[in-house]
């Protein structure tokens, strides 16, 4: 989302194209630590598995389990994570089955249960936790009205 509440593409960056060239550059220079293989390359049918949407779906196996969850083909077509319908979909489902980190909701959300400090590790593991936390009680906050 990159501060920007819209699908993004990994890198931030326009084009499919422009992404590739700058997720290339910053492997090559060792920036990407964790990463050990260049899902983001395009594959042989041109199609590249680089992160897109509100929560970043990368790697073909994910564009292809998520698309059996939302029913919508997103193996034939990756960009059509970059839409906002499907966008939310991908995130809504995801974070309720726990596709992206094995966190479903239900584990952080319950009667008696907000722990919204625990609730980043639905999608990104402990990064930037405590900010994620933060904006995710003000936008609750916002929606309840309190």
């Amino acid at each position: 989302m990159a501060a920007t509440m819209q699908p993004v593409r990994e890198t931030l960056a326009k084009s499919d194209r422009a992404a590739v060239a700058r997720l290339d550059a910053a492997f090559a220079a060792g920036r990407l630590g964790s990463v050990r293989t260049s899902y983001w390359r395009p594959d042989g049918d041109g199609k590249s598995w680089l992160g897109r949407g509100l929560v970043q779906l990368t790697h073909k196996r994910n564009y292809e389990a998520m698309s059996r969850l939302i029913g919508i083909d997103l193996v034939a077509d990756p960009g059509c994570a970059m839409e906002m319908d499907v966008s939310v979909a991908i995130l809504i489902e995801g974070m309720q089955r726990g596709s992206f980190t094995g966190g479903p909701l239900d584990d952080f959300f319950a009667p008696g249960r907000n722990d919204w400090l625990g609730a980043r590790k639905i999608i990104n593991g402990t990064d930037r936790a405590g900010l994620a936390a933060g904006y995710g009680q003000v936008f609750a906050g916002a929606l309840v009205g309190s």
